[in-house]
């Protein structure tokens, strides 16, 4: 085992941890049967009947509750063939398969999915299986990560997350008269066709969805010879975050959403340019299929709607029907289109249900015929804003006056007209505003109509039949060459024909009241206005200033709104919003969300834990004592065979994945423990203390049941190398962890030896650290940096020299000698190493160590010859560590520094006297602490003064080397960088400049790793 841990100070100390991990496991509840899935097979963690398996295949033919876990990456889950009343408990179920579907629900069949923990289904059959010529190979595919088979239901529910890969086709696949229903959980799916799909009914009640499909990300729409199938989707509630390489959302006789947020694109939103509307769909709400004679209806009451599509936001093939929710549109087509009538709002609605803001479209609000009745609505579009398509208006010139009334026109009908009765409407485009192919009904609300600007051939109000005026407020501009006006009896407008620039703030009084300003967005030459009750022509003002609350309904300084009616499970809501700066109000319903469970069965499952089982098998020469948690002053059991994973600080049973077992092997005399394993799911095995015949020991996160045995031997006192750990305390070495047995400690002594140095250390004398628990003697041996790949060797004797009895990290006997190298270490933590800081340090420590070796030409290899290259450290790059002196002093001259690269990192700074002058004539400081100079050599008159041992993360710090006469003085600052610097701007020797860059390396990811 190898430890690596900070250093504090000048000590590096990196601990790796060795450990097993077993699977997450499952609490064990008496009425339901739980089975736990590897890849070799189905473990009967709870037992029960009405099911079958074979290998890591499970088919469930009876009514019952099933808690399903565990990971397999070739396993199945079946329900079969009528089977009903089946509850599918998947806790930390992780089921992977390239032959069928993880999980398929046959024919007729009724179940539940409750969703515990994280899980995960993975569908990986060969897409080429469905058209395959073999049919057998073709009816077996299923492609999907769940399928549920014809007239069969699933209700997917609970609190846990289910994450779906349909790498062959489908995420959910429903097939006909099915029904899909999603009440909570949290669901990630991501298919190569469609995400969630069912021919049936689809209906969602909450719950959080992440979906990313190649094609539609959740759909209801039957084959076209499907005659019984609904076809239909119901949304009640729910987040949905949806990118579809299709449509968004989709269903064929009825797609209905009442409540939920949602966040949807299609392709990468309104401004794809590889879409193609010929030969795609790529809409976020829409009401289609392929069956004859279904009337498409897209409804939605309530919500929050995200919409960036490349196609159009909501589209229906007959009608759609908007009463409330809070819509962002941005489309590459339609913001909204219906084939056949599009009502917005309801009578005497809400001011903001709907509330509909289209920010990109080419046409805006479309349909065959076009219903307002409340709402908010802005409308940006590169063609018509409103626009009703199709036949022309045949009323003439007769009253059409149908207040809250569907009006003419429903469907695949010939009539096409726009009938506004409240709301307001916002219309910025560049082709009609308001275009009815029909009639044009303006019976009430506030309509904002700013067109194509002057000289296009577009008008803010365009009708194929009659404009009538009557009960609405109507500000349009742009131009009318077309000559559509309201026709007369009815409300009174004005209208005027001068030109006005883009940016004017067009301004219309009745005497000192201000009725209506707004701000043009391009040039204009024709303006309408009209309010009922209008009894003379406003004057017309132009200028730049607006007054915001007199504009349309989006100048207002609109708060984000006050909840004042909370909604209940069963009642909505309401939301209040207020202008700050005139204190209007608006309305808008909260929708109301049920709240639905999981059917009650959680009342099935008593969550009463038993543990997991824990089996010993000992030798004779050993007793087993077993402990609660871990006070270990007593033990609760003694002389046991068997016991159950605990609870460390309550003691109670634990199968949650987080059990102990705490225990002691009680040895008889002359014996030890030899060796102790376990199968089963756990986490380490520790050994917390050793006192006489008693070694305690813990198992930690037991996660299935477990066979611990424990072998024996005859005792024999040996000192163990417990672990190792890397010292950096300015030199490099590797630190020893010793177990040494209280009956040697007096007598043994630690002998190291490394390149022909030898140390020796009494046991009793050697540092004492604790880890895990226990008190290990540790010793350090130290190698110069061209030493890493030297082998360090390890022996213990006592006093006379006698070997005693040496065991390595695997317990195998060493007495000859432990033998064990830096390099050894660093190999390790290159690949290992907890952290990618510790694997860096590792590399560029290695590296160093092998430049070392090349500049100090020492037992060069192949090996050594291949470090990395370091070429890319520059001299600029250390060019701030340069050298700086300061002053001077009479009779010494400062001749340069040194590093001390053959042994510790230690930094020498070298002054020469004149011959007239003594050493002791001058005073030397270092770093403001005094120090005496050192002689290089007899036979020189050179002298220095060194730093104390520098560790690799400071090597970028600068010391300071101060002379004095007691008058003069001279300050040298430099570092061990300096002389790195020094090195590779001045020097010609490229294996110096190597190992200095190396060592530049070292040192950065060294600070890097302790910052």
């Amino acid at each position: 085992m190898h430890y690596y841990r900070k250093i504090i100070a000048y000590l590096l100390s990196l601990v790796l941890m060795m450990a097993g991990f077993g699977s997450f496991g499952v609490s064990a509840e008496s009425s339901a049967v739980i089975l736990t899935f590897s890849d070799t097979g189905i473990v009967e963690t709870v037992p029960g009947s009405g099911y079958a398996i074979n290998g890591t295949s499970l088919v469930i033919s009876s009514p019952g509750v099933y808690k399903l876990g565990g990971t397999c990456s070739e396993g199945t889950v079946e329900v079969a063939k009528g089977v009903s009343d089946v509850i599918l408990i998947l806790d930390n179920l992780d089921l992977t398969s390239a032959v069928t579907a993880p999980v398929v629900i046959k024919k007729t069949a009724a179940v539940t999915i409750h969703l515990d923990g994280v899980n995960s289904l993975t569908n990986n059959e060969n897409p080429e299986n469905e058209t395959s010529e073999d049919t057998a190979v073709a009816d077996a595919f299923e492609g999907a990560a769940i399928k549920v088979k014809s007239n069969s239901s699933a209700v997917f529910c609970g609190e846990g997350t289910l994450n779906i890969y349909g790498n062959a086709k489908n995420g959910i696949k429903g097939g006909a008269e099915t029904e899909l229903v999603f009440n909570s959980g949290t669901y990630n799916v991501k298919a190569l066709n469609n995400d969630i799909a069912s021919d049936g009914s689809l209906v969602i009640n909450g719950g959080m969805y992440a979906i990313e499909s190649e094609n539609d990300g959740i759909k209801s729409v039957p084959d076209a010879d499907d005659t019984l199938s609904k076809g239909s989707v119901t949304i009640n509630g729910g987040s949905f975050t949806i990118n579809a390489g299709g449509d968004g959302i989709q269903a064929e006789s009825e797609l209905c959403i009442n409540n939920g947020t949602f966040n949807i694109t299609t392709m990468s939103g309104y401004n794809d340019t590889l879409f193609n509307k010929d030969t795609m769909s790529c809409k976020g709400l829409k009401a289609s299929g392929d069956r004859e004679n279904i009337e498409n209806a897209l409804i939605v009451n309530g919500g929050v709607f995200d919409l960036n599509t490349a196609d159009d936001a909501l589209h229906s093939d007959y009608d759609i029907t908007v009463t409330g929710g809070t819509f962002t549109i941005r489309s590459g087509d339609d913001g909204v289109h219906a084939d056949g009538k599009l009502t917005l709002g309801t009578e005497n609605g809400y001011d903001r249900d709907p509330d509909i803001m289209v920010a990109n479209s080419y046409e805006g609000l479309e349909g065959g015929n076009v219903f307002i009745y409340s709402g908010r609505y802005y409308v940006n579009a590169s063609d018509d804003g409103v626009n009703a398509a199709g036949g022309s208006d045949s009323s003439g010139g007769t009253d059409p006056w149908h207040p809250w009334n569907p009006g003419p026109g429903s469907g695949n009908t010939s009539d096409y007209n726009i009938y506004i009765y409240g709301g307001n409407v916002y219309v910025n485009c560049t082709g009609d505003g308001l275009d009815s192919n029909g009639g044009l009904y303006l019976y009430g609300g506030r309509q904002t109509v700013l067109s194509q600007g002057q000289g296009g051939d577009n008008s803010p109000l365009d009708s194929d039949g009659t404009i009538v005026l009557k009960g609405a407020e109507v500000f349009a501009a742009g131009t009318n060459p077309m000559n559509d006006n309201p026709s007369s009896g009815y409300q009174t407008y004005y209208r005027w024909s001068t030109r006005y620039n883009a940016g004017t703030v067009i301004r219309l009084s009745a005497g000192n009241e201000l009725l209506y300003n707004e701000k043009l967005l391009r040039n204009i030459n024709y303006m309408l206005y009209s309010k009922p009750d209008l009894s003379s022509q406003p004057s017309v003002a132009a200028g730049t200033e607006i007054d915001p609350c007199v504009s349309n309904d989006w100048s207002h300084a609109w708060n984000d709104g006050v909840i004042v009616k909370e909604a209940t499970e069963a009642e909505a809501g309401l939301k209040e919003f207020s202008c700050a700066d005139c204190q209007k109000t608006a309305y808008q319903t909260v929708p109301y969300t049920p709240v639905y469970d999981c059917g009650g069965h959680e009342d099935e499952i008593i969550e009463e834990d038993h543990g997991y089982a824990v089996k010993f098998i000992a030798d004779e020469q050993a007793k087993i004592d077993v402990y609660y948690t871990q006070d270990y002053t007593e033990a609760d059991e003694t002389g046991v065979n068997e016991t159950v994973s605990r609870n460390s600080d309550t003691g109670a049973p634990d199968s949650t994945g987080n059990g102990q077992v705490n225990f002691a092997v009680v040895s008889e005399d002359g014996y030890e423990v030899d060796e102790i394993s376990i199968e089963g799911g756990y986490k380490n095995l520790k050994k917390i203390s050793s006192e006489g015949n008693v070694q305690i020991y813990r198992i930690t996160k037991v996660t299935s049941e477990l066979t611990v045995t424990v072998k024996m031997k005859e005792k024999v006192s040996a000192v163990s190398v417990y672990g190792h750990s890397l010292s950096l305390d300015g030199t490099i070495g590797v630190n020893f962890y010793l177990t040494v047995p209280d009956d040697l400690l007096e007598t043994a002594v630690i002998n190291t030896s490394v390149n022909g140095r030898h140390e020796s250390i009494a046991a009793k004398d050697a540092e004492v650290r604790v880890v895990d628990g226990m008190e290990r003697r540790v010793v350090s041996v130290k190698v110069y940096a061209k030493e890493m790949r030297d082998e360090m060797i390890l022996s213990i004797t006592d006093a006379e020299g006698n070997p005693l009895a040496l065991l390595d990290t695997g317990n195998q006997d060493v007495t000859d000698g432990y033998s064990y190298s830096v390099a050894k270490y660093l190999e390790t933590a290159k690949t290992s190493a907890s952290t990618q800081e510790l694997k860096d340090l590792a590399k560029d420590m290695d590296n160093y160590g092998k430049y070392a070796q090349i500049y100090f030409e020492y037992n060069v290899n192949e090996e050594v010859t291949n470090a990395d290259d370091v070429s890319s450290v520059t001299a600029d790059m250390l060019k701030e560590y340069e050298t700086k002196t300061e002053g001077s002093v009479t009779g010494i001259e400062y001749t340069g520094s040194s590093l001390e690269l053959n042994s510790a990192n230690c930094l020498r700074a070298y002054f020469k006297p004149e011959e007239a002058y003594a050493i002791d004539t001058f005073r030397f400081t270092l770093n403001g602490t005094e120090t005496e100079a050192q002689q290089r050599s007899s036979s020189e008159n050179v002298w220095y003064i060194v730093t104390d041992e520098i560790d690799a993360k400071s090597l970028n710090s600068m010391s300071e080397f101060v002379v004095t006469n007691g008058t003069e003085k001279e300050v040298i600052s430099c570092g061990p960088l300096s002389y790195a610097y020094n090195a590779l701007s001045r020097s010609s020797n490229e294996k110096l400049k190597d190992v200095c860059r190396a060592l530049y390396l070292y040192h950065v990811s060294a600070k890097a790793y302790f910052e």
